[in-house]
């Protein structure tokens, strides 16, 4: 009687939860994992995306800003025009829809952005996200770059001309304490329209 309540004692006992992230939360305060979870979009460790910076996205109901310290758009980094090359290297997997890839980019015309050790959990509508070491002529900092789709719109279709942005990039940076000088400033956040196409 007793080896048979061992048996049901074990039929009983509750399974442990599978986390997205096997390493628990090592990817919320360390560097992302790769997830077994499907990638956000298809898109997927090794894939390589162009990311043409078309214009300054200002959302619905939010005046245009004009010299305010905290909007950096064009003059610290990026600029209309400008083609980011990104290659997916690893994701963020402690989401609990889609693993949200995290890209390295090439430098570029205006700067780099240098993928940190660190990286944050991140969750769609990002179809790329990652934090970054930046460096723009005099200035250095720490940015994040999110790039983000728009309910329902494809990604990889172009934005047409006066229609809401089917993808938009949002770069937060953070001025080095030391390298304040060069910078335009400490603080400041930058909206963007992009347009992706695979290469």
């Amino acid at each position: 009687m007793r080896s048979v309540a061992r048996r049901r004692a074990k039929k009983t006992r509750p399974s442990r939860v599978a986390w997205p992230c096997a390493a628990g939360l090592l990817a919320v305060l360390g560097a992302g994992c790769d997830s077994k979870q499907s990638p956000c979009f298809d898109v997927k460790v090794g894939d390589r995306i162009a990311v043409t910076v078309v214009g300054i996205h200002t959302p619905p109901g939010t005046p245009p800003v004009s010299g305010d310290p905290t909007e950096c758009g064009f003059g610290l980094d990026v600029y209309p025009g400008l083609v980011l090359e990104a290659t997916v290297v690893q994701s963020s997997g402690f989401t609990f829809s889609c693993a949200v890839p995290i890209p390295e980019y090439a430098p570029f015309d205006g700067g780099s952005w240098t993928l940190s050790d660190a990286q944050d959990p991140a969750g769609s509508p990002d179809i790329l996200n990652g934090n970054y070491e930046e460096t723009a002529g005099a200035c250095s900092g720490a940015a994040q770059v999110t790039v983000t789709v728009s309910e329902g719109a494809d990604p990889f279709a172009p934005t047409e001309a006066g229609a809401p942005p089917n993808v938009t990039l949002i770069r937060r940076f953070n001025g080095a304490a030391d390298a304040a000088p060069g910078c335009p400033t400490v603080s400041c956040l930058g909206q963007f329209v992009v347009n992706l196409a695979r290469l």
